[in-house]
């Protein structure tokens, strides 16, 4: 599906980019903020290549030395920005349920009706809420560099039990050289919202049970050589003893079809 690879971390290069840019310059106005009031800064008198010169303080000071600061209505823009990103933050979060709310309902409808079309339309929902989760990105990093150090490492927890990437594809279920690999294809764990959460991270950060790209890896595979492997009736309900799918002496349950329907 378009926008999609599960190979590749899916970073948008703009917000990367305006985080840089953002962090520069408060970098910068804070240093001119931090500059004492008889503590004079002036252009470095140096011989140039023609360049614009670097802004220096006054001989002695133990500060270094300054990126050329911003124009005063840029520096003010920048500064409504900073005061609104809370608000931006929380609009931004809000958005992100909304279209887990919409995954959930999915999700269900899936599982419900079984087929291409259905499992199309978890794949849709997936895409649409983990945009919206990407679209805080700027506001989160604001919010790291402002926040006390607590919050900074709360948020920083909730991260890894939302969007932790890299993860160990085959901790979750089968890749195509292990086809009895992962949590879906072990009886001994229980695939309840407790074990899931517990056996998220147990041994190692990228053994990953939870989040977005947990998700990602049930919903379309393992995507080798480019294509998506997951096949919709990979995740067919058994209910009959008889069903070419079923497993002799294992109950209906227990099969990998039943434990992957569990597992979402």
């Amino acid at each position: 599906m378009e926008g999609h690879q599960f190979t590749l971390k899916k970073r948008p290069a703009f917000v990367i980019i305006a985080v840089a840019l953002v962090f520069c310059a408060l970098e910068s106005c804070s240093d001119r903020d931090n500059l004492s009031d008889h503590q004079s800064i002036k252009p470095d008198t140096t011989e140039s290549s023609g360049e614009t010169p670097l802004l220096q303080p006054e001989a002695g000071s133990a500060r270094r030395i300054l990126t050329p600061l911003l124009q005063p209505e840029a520096e003010s823009a920048l500064r409504a920005i900073i005061l609104q990103f809370p608000e931006h933050l929380d609009m931004g979060l809000r958005d992100v349920v909304e279209k887990l709310e919409t995954l959930q309902l999915s999700t269900s409808n899936f599982l419900e009706n079984t087929g291409a079309e259905t499992l199309a339309a978890v794949r849709a929902a997936w895409l649409s809420a983990h945009n919206a989760y990407e679209q805080t990105t700027l506001y989160r990093k604001l919010f790291e560099s402002f926040a006390e150090e607590p919050a900074v490492l709360q948020l920083a927890e909730h991260q890894y039990f939302i969007d932790h990437w890299p993860i160990y594809a085959g901790y979750i279920d089968y890749l195509d050289n292990y086809p009895g690999s992962g949590l879906v294809n072990d009886m001994t764990v229980a695939l309840t919202s407790e074990s899931v959460r517990a056996q998220h991270g147990l041994l190692d950060i990228h053994e990953a049970a939870l989040g977005f790209h947990a998700l990602e890896f049930q919903l379309w595979g393992e995507n080798v050589n480019g294509d998506d492997t997951r096949p919709y009736d990979d995740f067919v309900k058994v209910t009959d003893p008889a069903s070419p799918t079923a497993i002799e002496g294992i109950p209906a349950e227990q099969l990998p079809r039943s434990r992957r329907r569990q597992f979402l």
